[in-house]
């Protein structure tokens, strides 16, 4: 038998008495603490997603502790995490005869109707004790995160600004009161809202963070970054607003500043994504190097992180390791088979080796899942006119207009493909077209043609529309 460490949530303590505990299970003895240890104990296991040891550790505790409230809870919490169900509600139900008008009891057979994709059971669960239960925040966040998910907008805002109210710490609340103001096309409404809570309390980051993300969501990006800005400053290990900010950057092809603050997100929670994100930027910024090693790391956290087996491939085609680059693809594609950028980009490795069976195969399979990308459309009919193959590629782009019919730069490629298959008429019906569309967009067409009397006219031309 130990001692009860001091009354503190103190991490290091508390290690300590794990440290005891699983000792003492080895030994096959029975650990013998307060209460409080014992649920300090289990939370210090769920949070390292320990669940096994949290519910040995509720095992031991409940073995001294038979009819404790707080104990069984928990007890059931992990049942329900391991989606043993029947397990978890028979607790419940012994909870129940300890403690048989304890609301917390229905709170976590609420908790378990979620887990089990009854919702509407859920909702109603959590009304029954809505007005007595302690804790209102977690209650109102439950519910407008239910309603919610319900397509009940009007109520899940309702409850969803309560637990703000409440002060909740869940950054998920503020996010689902982001999208449903951008679904109902309400983000002035929205940036309204999130102002009121930041005059209310200019130090709540969760609320900047939002405004932010609004702010991105209109494409207004400098005050969406200056709003992230403000969260990061005002809680700087909150590292999904460093990757926010730094999304804004890649997006604004500022790469230098996207991968410093996707490097301060992944300081402060190492995640595969961040990694990618961070390769990505070094990609971005032709650091192969780097982007080669980024993209391992989030490989080594998850072995089966397509997109970092992409990324290395994506790589691996800028230097021109073609033939590395489609194994590296495919390894992608084995894990996900269903992104078409896996697809396209698998197409112009092969393409650039000659095979083009192999590459045509690519580029119908990557336009058969996203045949709105009008890329996928010009590197595969790219595929034959770089091959003199005219009605091919003139086909293909074809097809593309007929998914895509306001992309104005499919029509100049038309009227490039139809040009050389000499359709001249039918040619600058496209021109034509693609003049209407995006006038601009011309200038592309002069990487097309060499013939210097081929130029010239195509100015007249160019310059007449202007006029």
């Amino acid at each position: 038998m130990f001692e009860d460490p001091e009354e503190t949530h103190d991490i290091a303590a508390i290690a300590e008495v794990a440290l005891r505990f699983e000792k003492m299970i080895l030994k096959k003895e029975q650990p013998f603490f307060a209460e409080d240890v014992f649920l300090d104990l289990i939370d210090f296991y769920l949070n390292q997603d320990k669940l096994d040891d949290g519910l040995k550790a509720v095992k031991y505790g409940l073995k001294i502790y038979t009819s404790s409230l707080e104990l069984l809870l928990n007890k059931s919490h992990i049942l329900t995490e391991q989606f043993l169900i029947d397990e978890a509600i028979e607790v419940l139900d012994q909870a129940a005869l300890y403690h048989p008008s304890d609301n917390k009891i229905t709170y976590q057979s609420a908790m378990i109707s979620i887990i089990t994709g009854k919702a509407q059971e859920a909702i109603e669960k959590l009304q029954q004790i809505a007005d007595d239960f302690d804790d209102q925040e977690s209650l109102h966040s439950q519910l407008g995160l239910l309603y919610g998910n319900l397509d009940q907008n009007e109520a899940a805002l309702k409850h969803l600004k309560k637990a703000c109210e409440l002060k909740t710490q869940n950054v998920l609340i503020y996010l689902e009161i982001n999208v449903i103001y951008a679904e109902l096309d309400l983000c002035e409404l929205g940036i309204v809202y999130f102002k009121s809570l930041i005059d209310a309390d200019p130090y709540n980051y969760l609320a900047w963070f939002a405004l932010g993300n609004l702010h991105r969501e209109m494409y207004n990006t400098e005050e969406a970054i200056y709003a992230l800005d403000y969260a990061v400053t005002i809680q700087d290990d909150f590292d999904m607003g460093w990757f926010q900010i730094g999304t804004l950057h890649m997006n604004t092809e500022n790469y230098t500043a996207a991968k410093d603050a996707f490097l301060k997100a992944n300081s402060i929670h190492q995640d595969t994504e961040y990694l990618t994100h961070i390769a990505a930027a070094c990609e971005n910024l032709e650091d192969y190097v780097d982007a080669l090693k980024y993209y391992k790391k989030a490989i080594e956290l998850d072995e089966l992180w397509d997109e970092g087996w992409f990324g290395i491939g994506s790589v691996l085609f800028e230097q021109e390791k073609y033939l590395e680059a489609i194994h590296f693809v495919n390894k992608a594609i084995k894990i996900n088979a269903f992104k078409a950028d896996y697809y396209c980009l698998l197409g112009d490795a092969e393409a650039e080796l000659g095979n083009l069976i192999s590459a045509d195969a690519a580029f119908q399979k990557a336009v058969e899942l996203d045949p709105i990308v009008a890329d996928f459309w010009l590197n595969w009919s790219y595929l034959y006119f770089d091959n003199k193959e005219y009605t091919q590629a003139t086909d293909i782009i074809e097809d593309a207009i007929m998914e895509i019919p306001e992309d104005a730069d499919l029509y100049y490629r038309a009227f490039v493909y139809y040009f050389y298959a000499g359709k001249t008429k039918k040619a600058y019906d496209y021109l034509q077209e693609a003049f209407i569309l995006d006038f601009d967009g011309h200038e592309q067409l002069y990487e097309h043609f060499s013939n210097l009397d081929t130029l010239k006219a195509l100015q007249r031309m160019i310059d007449q529309y202007r006029k």
